[in-house]
């Protein structure tokens, strides 16, 4: 597993690690300094942990994730008063509709893009573009949860898969 290679990587360096995952049994535990019983997708449930742990146990002076899940890291830098992006700015490119409303409020053309909350919304905004249409869960992690509409056929299949990859 790729997080377990990082924390030997970072053992080589003379690094200690931290990991924080919401498994008990996660593979990173094994050869982990320390581990936080947290969420890595629940920012604040993460930053809360790692301040405390911080605090109380053993200063943390840097942050890497294993995973996609820069608005945790940005919560856990901010948390810690470490360098990092701040987490506004996170938050926005984290979010795909933020991003388009960023961009086209600043005169920056954008794809067309709406919020869709009902599989029958989907159907209608898909019908109205000749199917050139592209789900997309709100929260950006790459092509988890995409589904292209001119390649599918069930509306409520492709809204829920998108519903599944949004935690928000």
């Amino acid at each position: 597993e790729k997080s377990v290679e990082i924390i030997r990587a970072l053992h080589d360096m003379g690094h200690a690690a931290v990991v924080s995952d919401s498994d008990p049994q996660a593979p990173a535990f094994a050869v982990a300094d320390s581990c936080l019983i947290a969420d890595v997708h629940g920012a604040n449930e993460t930053a809360a942990a790692a301040e405390r742990y911080s605090r109380k146990i053993r200063k943390i002076d840097g942050v890497l994730a294993a995973t996609d899940a820069p608005l945790t890291t940005a919560m856990v830098t901010d948390r810690l008063r470490l360098k990092g992006p701040p987490a506004h700015v996170v938050e926005l490119i984290a979010d795909r509709l933020l991003t388009r409303r960023s961009f086209a409020s600043a005169g920056v053309a954008t794809p067309w893009h709406a919020e869709i909350f009902t599989p029958q919304d989907l159907q209608r905004a898909a019908i109205a573009r000749d199917r050139k249409v592209v789900v997309k869960p709100v929260e950006n992690r790459g092509t988890a949860g995409v589904t292209r509409m001119a390649e599918a056929t069930d509306f409520a299949a492709a809204f829920q898969l998108a519903r599944s990859h949004d935690p928000g």
